[in-house]
């Protein structure tokens, strides 16, 4: 049985995410700074994506720096099931009952913890806005509406993972000793 109620997000990885997102901003305006050098389309080309990458890691830091003010738990375990703070896609109860699996997916090099749903469709319904847009694509991509990264978690990636396997086996466990 785990004795993780919730795992924290680590304040240090935060920092380096939103320094990262400025250095990103900084190399997309350096595009732009270059783009007179060169003729068209490739001036046109280096302008356009040099905004996009400053538009995208500008998002991406505003994003972070709030959570280096946002005191809650990344996750937080309960009995019926978890709440995960960390993605713009959650923040919303994900009921055990609910789970029908976990994987874990990489995308690139980077690994996430995959809660596979019975009904996904009642939890995209729930949401609105960014959340839902959030969620839409990942579960096109992946199918599922939850995917969490453990980029900004305290626990590395196999703790993180290996406590969302054992909750869900407790549940399980306890699902069959009281009969459902």
């Amino acid at each position: 049985m785990s004795t993780i109620s919730e795992i924290k997000q680590s304040k240090t990885k935060i920092i380096k995410l939103f320094i990262g997102s400025i250095v990103f901003v900084a190399m997309s305006m350096w595009i732009i700074s270059f783009s007179s050098d060169y003729a068209q389309p490739k001036a046109a080309l280096m302008v356009t994506a040099g905004i996009l990458g400053i538009i995208f890691f500008a998002v991406i830091g505003v994003l972070t720096l709030l959570k280096l003010f946002y005191s809650r738990p990344g996750v937080v375990f309960t009995s019926e099931g978890f709440i995960d703070n960390t993605s713009y896609a959650g923040s919303i109860l994900i009921k055990w009952s609910d789970v029908k699996g976990i994987k874990v997916t990489q995308v690139m090099n980077q690994k996430f913890v995959s809660v596979i749903l019975n009904n996904p469709n009642d939890y995209l319904a729930r949401m609105s806005g960014l959340k839902k847009f959030v969620a839409m694509r990942n579960y096109k991509s992946y199918q599922t509406p939850v995917h969490i990264s453990a980029n900004s978690f305290q626990l590395d990636f196999e703790m993180v993972h290996r406590a969302f396997i054992e909750k869900w086996y407790d549940y399980k466990e306890n699902a069959k000793v009281i009969g459902y």
